[in-house]
């Protein structure tokens, strides 16, 4: 049997307390978290690849010195980057912790120090550590970052850039992103919650076409990348990938949904975005 690749992306909101001002780790359901992966991560049948977002490690800062408009070498803004940088260390060793309790073979790569912006448009990466934990059947773990950037000297890069550039590179099942919400709905659940209808099923095709009608908006906390509407902005990439994924929102503060994720469970409240010409089940 071959293996699958599944790229889980967790959302911000979902390993910190993305309202807060200062940063706050959840660190009780980032250990339930690892616990329901432990319980469904079969190495015989899967490949995984985790990416994380800043949350309040991060967004916060990024925002208020502009960071993606670059830092260009301006002290208070390199202060910034390099408190930014501590913060999310400080988060995805939390989470590599946590796997590595729950037996989980958990590799850390820094993204700054693999990959490169221009003037905050990512550029360049190198591959071959992912490929090297991959082949010997370790969990990657990379993040959204503050990384260097060849005209603005440091600038933002989305944790969602990284999950689209490893499912057009990599032959991938699933990409996953854990959400503080159960997928993609009609309006936003958070601010509109009797008119918001959760999308259980939508083409990459469609939800590009209808974006601009439907109020896919951005995240109601502060977030530099853009929201579920950058995510959606991420997706279109992935339409002239020739290994076709299945794309999953679903809600990540449900902790036993990581589990019946990585076991292909179709009970899994979620939106299922199909990236084929003809939907059926992945």
């Amino acid at each position: 049997m071959s293996k699958k690749l599944f790229i889980i992306k967790f959302g911000g909101s979902v390993i910190t307390d993305k309202s807060a001002s200062n940063f706050m780790p959840r660190k009780r359901h980032i250990n339930a978290i690892a616990q329901n992966i432990a319980c469904a991560f079969n190495p015989q049948i899967h490949h995984l690849i985790v990416i994380h977002g800043a949350g309040s490690a991060g967004h916060a800062l990024a925002k208020k010195h502009m960071l993606t408009k670059g830092s260009h070498g301006n002290d208070i803004k390199e202060r910034a980057c390099m408190e930014i940088q501590k913060n999310i260390h400080t988060l995805q060793d939390i989470i590599a912790h946590a796997f590595a309790r729950n037996t989980l073979p958990v590799e850390v790569i820094r993204t700054q120090d693999v990959c490169t912006n221009m003037a905050g448009v990512f550029t360049t990466i190198d591959d071959m550590p992912v490929h090297r934990a991959l082949a010997h059947n370790a969990i990657p773990l990379l993040s959204g970052a503050i990384v260097p950037d060849t005209r603005w000297r440091h600038s933002v890069l989305s944790g969602d850039t990284l999950c689209t550039h490893y499912a057009r590179t990599i032959p991938t099942h699933i990409i996953a992103y854990a959400s503080d919400v159960d997928g993609i709905y009609t309006d936003n659940p958070h601010t509109n919650p009797t008119k918001a209808r959760l999308l259980t099923e939508i083409s990459l095709t469609d939800i590009s076409e209808t974006a601009t009608r439907m109020t896919i908006g951005k995240a109601h906390t502060t977030d530099v990348t853009g929201g579920m509407a950058g995510k959606v902005r991420a997706f279109a990439s992935l339409r002239a990938t020739q290994h076709k994924p299945t794309i999953i929102v679903f809600n990540g503060t449900v902790s036993k949904n990581f589990s019946h994720l990585l076991r292909n469970d179709h009970t899994l409240t979620c939106t299922r975005i199909i990236t084929r010409t003809h939907r059926h089940k992945s």
